[in-house]
C-alpha cells in the first residue's frame, strides 16, 4: 500500500492517562519515543494501523530495536506496556496493530491518498502509451500533491468541527470535544449534573458566558465535587434505631441503601 508523509498527533496527547502513567515509569522518554515511532511506522505502512516489514513479514522485537536504535530490553518493555494498556494488539501472525487507529487518524483521507495516487499513475501510464515516449513517472510528486490537498481539507474540517457548538441544555452549549473531555474526567452522570446546574443558573440569572465549558471548569465542577463529598461523608454506616429502618452502607465503590439490622425482625 502507498505510504503517507504525515499522521495526526493530538496536541493534548500528553494529557491522556495512559501517557501520564508511562511518564512515571523508568525509561519513560524512550518508551514514548518508541510509541511515536510506532505511529509513524503505521502511517508508513498505511494498512489500517498495522505495522509490518512486508505484509508477510511482521516486525520482531529485535528488528524494531534495530530500526528504532533502542536497546532490545527497552523495546520489549515498551511493547509489553502498550499491550497492557490496550494501545496495541497482535494478530495471529504477530503483526502489531495500533488500537483505535481509525479513531485517531483520518482514514478517509488516507484512503483518498491511495485512490488519487492510483488514478494519477494510471492516467500517466495511459498518456505514456499514447505518446510512446520515455517520460518517467514522477509518482512521488503526484502523491505529494494529493497529500497536501488532503492535509488542507483535513485541517479546515477539524477547525470547523472544533468551532461548532452543540446545545446540551436550553442555555448550555459547547463543542463535542469539550463535552467528551468533561465525561472523560468526571464521568457522564457528573457531567450531566454540571450542565444542569449551569443551565438553571443561566436561566434564572440571565447570565451569559463566552464559553460555557470554561464556566463549568471555573466553578460548577467544584460545586458538584464538593456536594458529592458531603453526600458521601454524611451517610451512616449504622443506624442506632433509625426512624425509617434503613441505613446507607458503603459496598464496593458505591453507597447503597439497605435495611438496617435492628428492624429486620419487624
Amino acid at each position: 500500500m502507498a505510504a503517507v508523509k504525515w499522521i495526526k498527533l493530538t496536541i493534548n496527547m500528553f494529557e491522556d492517562e495512559k501517557i501520564r502513567l508511562i511518564e512515571s515509569m523508568p525509561d519513560s522518554d524512550s518508551i514514548l519515543i518508541i510509541w511515536i515511532k510506532l505511529l509513524t511506522l503505521a502511517g508508513k505502512c498505511n494498512a489500517g494501523g498495522y505495522i509490518f516489514l512486508t505484509e508477510n513479514i511482521p516486525y520482531t522485537d529485535e528488528m524494531l530495536a534495530t530500526v528504532f536504535n533502542k536497546p532490545l530490553n527497552t523495546v520489549r518493555l515498551a511493547l509489553e506496556t502498550f499491550k497492557r494498556f490496550g494501545m496495541i494488539n497482535l494478530d495471529e501472525n504477530n503483526s502489531i496493530k495500533i488500537t483505535n487507529w481509525e479513531k485517531h487518524q483520518n482514514v478517509d483521507g488516507l484512503d483518498k491518498i491511495r485512490e488519487q495516487t492510483r488514478k494519477r499513475v494510471a492516467k500517466h501510464r495511459e498518456k505514456q502509451k499514447l505518446l510512446n515516449n520515455d517520460v518517467t513517472s514522477n509518482v512521488t510528486v503526484t502523491q505529494s500533491n494529493a497529500i497536501e490537498e488532503d492535509i488542507d481539507k483535513d485541517i479546515d474540517k477539524e477547525k470547523e468541527n472544533k468551532k461548532k457548538k452543540i446545545k446540551y441544555a436550553e442555555f448550555v452549549s459547547m463543542t463535542e470535544d469539550e463535552y467528551n473531555k468533561l465525561i472523560e474526567k468526571h464521568g457522564e452522570e457528573s457531567t450531566k449534573k454540571m450542565i444542569e446546574i449551569l443551565d438553571n443558573y443561566k436561566g434564572s440569572k440571565g447570565k451569559k458566558y463566552k464559553s460555557d465549558y470554561r464556566a463549568i471548569l471555573s466553578w460548577v465542577v467544584d460545586k458538584v465535587v464538593s456536594k458529592s463529598k458531603e453526600a458521601s461523608t454524611s451517610k451512616k454506616e449504622y443506624c442506632g434505631k433509625c426512624s425509617n429502618g434503613y441505613i446507607f452502607k458503603p459496598i464496593g465503590d458505591e453507597i447503597l441503601r439497605v435495611r438496617c439490622e435492628c428492624n429486620k425482625g419487624d
